[in-house]
């Protein structure tokens, strides 16, 4: 993962599972630079619960 170069965000949950979001956590400290956004009041799946919400982070993210 160190080898990088883009901006990179990572999305999890406030109530994703504990084990992937250590996961999200771990590979966000191996990308350089990379930025980890908790969704509150959403688990693992928030691209399929409320793909508007994750589209307009995603968009902001891309176009900052």
């Amino acid at each position: 993962f160190d080898a990088i170069g883009a901006r990179t965000l990572l999305l999890t949950g406030s109530d994703t599972d504990a084990a992937l979001a250590e996961l999200t956590r771990r590979a966000a400290a191996a990308i350089p630079g990379a930025c980890i956004r908790v969704l509150d009041g959403h688990a693992h799946i928030a691209h399929r619960t409320d793909p508007a919400f994750v589209a307009a982070i995603v968009r902001d993210f891309v176009s900052s």
